[in-house]
């Protein structure tokens, strides 16, 4: 996940599959039809095993007490992991998506969070803008001030640390007209 051209490429593969077959229609036709194809099976099965209902380790809460609804958790529980994959997937590269609810000129995302020497900052940004970057401990004192020059879309910049004691800090991105962006680091 280090490479940017694996992530960017990454980001494009999965944004293809998720038009195709790896949609939320597409998992739920196939379902549908499997469940069209085991309807007998699936009566003789349950009759035979009567664990509708019950507990059956690994099944999630609360517990089906039907077969539909069996049906819906999975669909329920594909649908949350497409989800989740979707949001956790490297926003990087040629198929990045400006974030839909960014108010700001400006995003920022902090990794790793905890640092352990050196911090990227990745700031999204609408616009080309010069920011400055200020950190300062929780009592107020300033670790370090940097000035970064913004282009539009994912921009990259590290923040060294080496010589920071173990804490929280706070990162402050501001531009010229006033407009800020806060984070927390921990370290």
């Amino acid at each position: 996940m280090q490479d940017t051209a694996f992530t960017g490429n990454l980001r494009c593969r999965w944004k293809d599959l998720r038009t195709g077959n790896l949609s939320e229609n597409h998992f739920t036709q196939l379902i549908d039809s499997v469940v069209s194809l085991l309807g007998e099976a699936q009566q003789r099965h349950f009759q035979r095993w009567q664990i509708l209902g019950t507990y059956v380790w690994p099944n999630p809460q609360p517990i089906a007490s039907s077969y539909s609804m069996e049906i819906t958790y999975l669909k329920g529980w594909i649908n949350d992991r497409l989800v989740w994959l979707d949001r956790n997937m490297p926003n990087s590269g040629a198929c990045y998506d400006e974030p839909p609810l960014v108010i700001a000129d400006f995003a920022v995302s902090i990794s790793p969070n905890p640092i352990q020497g050196t911090a990227i900052l990745k700031v999204q940004s609408k616009f080309n803008i010069e920011v400055q970057i200020q950190v300062t401990d929780m009592v107020g004192r300033l670790m370090g001030v940097q000035k970064a020059m913004l282009n539009y879309g994912i921009n990259t910049i590290s923040l060294h640390t080496g010589g920071w004691a173990s804490g929280i800090y706070n990162l402050t991105l501001t531009t010229a007209d006033g407009n800020k962006v806060s984070k927390r680091l921990v370290k």
